[in-house]
């Protein structure tokens, strides 16, 4: 896991598969992390290598199209309008994977028909369509089409729409749990629990 040091604690904040089997979870301090797990090994961030990655991240990402946008730490948006690319991803994918493995680095990717839904296709590749894991990251895709949007999206935890806990637990209270439950709430059926 990675963690972030804060004024009073270090915390983790990513995690690998390993650490999440073994029932921790990020943002519990390291302490309570290496409870659930003895053999946790935690990484303290690097600010300067992680803005050396993200430059990568960009440059390559300017290798595949013009039109590219950070949208966050860690974080690129490409738009692959009229690039072969838009058409088959899956090639992209493997791009992509080889590239950062042969810098040791790791990536997620997502392709979708909005950035949004791509990004939640870089973070639930499992539930995609199309999903490839090797040891440099994954990749996965949602077709551009309504109802595999709708079953990509159908088990995603609701959490994984935004990270405001206030609203997730609003959402809970009015029994939604899933992307799915959000989806199927009709606009009576949310006045109603207003």
């Amino acid at each position: 896991p990675r963690v972030e040091r804060s004024r009073d604690k270090i915390r983790i904040t990513q995690l690998n598969e390993a650490a999440l089997r073994a029932g921790v979870e990020s943002g519990m301090t390291a302490t309570q992390g290496q409870a659930r797990c003895p053999q946790l090994c935690t990484v303290t961030r690097s600010v300067v290598a992680e803005q050396a990655a993200q430059e990568i991240l960009l440059q390559w990402a300017g290798s595949i199209s013009p039109r590219i946008e950070s949208t966050g730490d860690g974080l690129c948006t490409i738009d692959l309008t009229g690039s072969r690319f838009g058409r088959e991803p899956e090639p992209l994918g493997e791009r992509c994977l080889e590239a950062f493995a042969r810098m040791n680095l790791t990536v997620q990717l997502g392709v979708a028909a909005n950035p949004e839904l791509a990004l939640l296709a870089a973070k639930f590749p499992s539930h995609t369509r199309s999903s490839r894991r090797e040891e440099a990251g994954y990749f996965g895709t949602v077709p551009a089409d309504p109802a595999a949007t709708r079953d990509f999206l159908a088990p995603l935890p609701i959490d994984a729409l935004t990270s405001s806990p206030e609203l997730v637990a609003v959402l809970r209270v009015w029994g939604l749990r899933t992307l799915g439950d959000l989806a199927a709430l009709t606009k009576e059926a949310a006045i109603e629990r207003r």
